[in-house]
């Protein structure tokens, strides 16, 4: 398994969290994120998150990835 850890600054406050990790990565598409979050792939701050989930500055975001 691979972890991507993202803190979010003010500069990203509002967005998706989707949006928020298509525009931090480049190695997935955001149809294909919303899939991994989708899965609970994805947590804020600890917690399991949505793809609408609005990101705030501070949440850390974690993304883990697992080999096919």
């Amino acid at each position: 398994m691979r972890r991507l850890e993202f803190l979010v600054d003010s500069n990203h406050q509002a967005l998706r969290l989707d949006v928020f990790l298509s525009e931090n990565q480049n190695e997935f598409s955001r149809s294909h994120l919303k899939r991994l979050i989708e899965l609970g792939h994805a947590s804020v701050n600890d917690s399991p998150a949505q793809a609408k989930y609005r990101i705030k500055t501070g949440d850390r975001i974690v993304l883990s990835i697992y080999p096919p």
